[in-house]
């Protein structure tokens, strides 16, 4: 053996003794402490643990089973934690512990009891404030504080609550704490008050038991009276929005059936039973004579005739029954005044002797109506044969025109007859327009036109267009296997 050798087997078992001469180090876990808990409520995270390290050789590393690395750690919840921690020594092992977390029981309250009276209520009477209530409360950490509102009562079972709503707030020695509220009920109040009454019973009245009129008075003068036959009287209304006055224009009537509400014009009728005014008109000068009517605006007015009917706006009016007229009329109300006379019709926009639009049933027949837009349909043109008729420009993104005659593809087919060149020539040099197609002559005496009619006539003659394009391509045709015939 070399001498070598012996030197270095000799260090290897000093290193080996002096290991195992080596301390590990000590763990010691103090966790927080609230009355007995680690947790002071249940379900938070206000938990911690010191841990003490002693032996060893620092720096330690540290491995929590929550991942955290400090020595200690803090906002912990309830339940099972460990630790190892190696020191920086090689030839010791690292040190494990481990430690458990308690938290009390959830604090609750299981049961709030309300004493009751002979009366059924928790109240004796309307507010005697003499309500009790046992609070029934487990879990948390005891002794438990009470807090009673209203009243700041710190007594589990207080016995001076009133009636409605009471909340109680409990807290326990780790300060936890829980709410809950009960409602106690209390009888009606038995008496009227100066300052207004509420829960009122309608067996409690003010008024007379006996066959006597109940008499209001202000300064020592009869104001009102509630005669002993039920009927109410009062010598006066006045208030900020009706005035009802001496004068005719002024009066307010309320009767079975009728209603005369009328201020210096700007009134309300209704007299269903009367020989004049049998609808409700609103605003001045209106006029709502036909029964079951409704008027509203200035001048405006229904007659005797337009049961049923509506009116809205200034100086318009409706002589037939079943209308709507809404808009505005034109010149003054006597000679200006526009008037529908057309029953079973709506009319728009009524700012001049033609509305801005009109929808009529004619005859008053189900869907025979028709709509008109700057034109009333009448039988005089025939306009209101047309479902719309408008008096002006129509706009539209998508137009349909029902087509009554046969689509012109007819024009292709081998049978048709169509006239030659020489004879198109001929007629066109004749007549001045295409066969088929009205004459200018025609249009200027007519005002309407069948854009059905007129489209498949147009695609008539653009089709026979292509046919004489075809002749002639033969034709062309023709000539030039001719030029090529002679050319070779």
């Amino acid at each position: 053996m070399k001498k070598s050798d012996l030197y270095y087997g000799t260090l290897l078992l000093c290193i080996l003794s002096f290991s195992q001469q080596a301390l590990s180090q000590t763990l010691t876990l103090t966790p927080s402490n609230y009355n007995g808990f680690n947790i002071s409520c249940a379900g938070f995270a206000d938990g911690s643990i010191n841990m003490t390290i002693t032996g060893g050789t620092p720096p330690y590393t540290i491995r929590w089973s929550n991942d955290r690395t400090s020595e200690d750690i803090i906002g912990l919840q309830a339940g099972y934690y460990s630790v190892e921690v190696d020191d920086s020594d090689p030839f010791t092992d690292f040190v494990y512990a481990d430690i458990t977390l308690t938290e009390p029981e959830p604090l609750n309250i299981i049961e709030l009891v309300p004493y009751e009276y002979q009366n059924g209520y928790n109240v004796s009477q309307y507010g005697a404030c003499n309500g009790s209530v046992t609070a029934n409360v487990t879990g948390g950490v005891t002794p438990y504080t009470y807090i009673w509102q209203p009243g700041n009562q710190t007594i589990y079972n207080p016995t001076n609550l009133c009636g409605n709503e009471n909340q109680i707030s409990v807290t326990d020695n780790n300060g936890c704490i829980i709410a809950s509220g009960i409602g106690l009920r209390e009888p009606e109040r038995d008496d009227w008050t100066m300052s207004g009454n509420y829960n009122s019973n309608p067996a409690n009245f003010i008024g007379t038991i006996d066959n006597k009129d109940l008499i209001f008075k202000t300064n020592n003068v009869e104001a009102g009276r509630i005669k002993a036959n039920g009927e109410f009287s009062i010598q006066r209304i006045m208030t900020d929005r009706i005035v009802s006055s001496d004068s005719l224009l002024g009066e307010i009537k309320f009767g079975d059936n009728t209603l005369i509400i009328q201020t210096l014009t700007n009134r309300i009728f209704g007299d269903p039973n009367g020989n004049v005014y049998k609808g409700t008109g609103i605003g001045s000068n209106t006029s709502a004579k036909g029964q079951h009517s409704f008027v509203t605006g200035y001048g405006s007015m229904t007659d005797i005739n337009a049961t049923s009917s509506i009116v809205l706006g200034n100086n318009l009016g409706t002589h037939s029954p079943n209308t709507f007229v809404i808009g505005s009329g034109f010149g003054n109300q006597a000679t200006g005044k526009f008037i529908n006379d057309l029953e079973n019709s709506i009319f728009l926009g009524c700012n001049s002797n033609i509305p801005t639009m009109t929808i009529t049933s004619s005859n008053g027949i189900g869907t025979s109506g028709t709509v008109g837009i700057g034109i009333i349909p009448n039988s005089l043109d025939n306009s209101n044969s047309y479902k719309l008729v408008v008096n002006g420009k129509l706009g539209a993104t998508e137009a349909w025109v029902s087509i009554g005659n046969p689509w012109p593809d007819y024009v292709f087919d081998k049978n048709y007859e169509l006239l030659n060149i020489e004879q198109l020539v001929e007629f066109i040099e004749k007549h001045k327009h295409l066969p088929g197609l009205p004459s200018s002559h025609e249009m200027e005496n007519v005002d309407k036109m069948n854009l059905g009619d007129l489209q498949l006539k147009s695609l008539e003659k653009i089709e026979e267009l292509y046919l004489y394009i075809f002749q002639l391509k033969n034709e062309i045709d023709s000539l030039k296997a001719e030029i090529a015939r002679i050319s070779n």
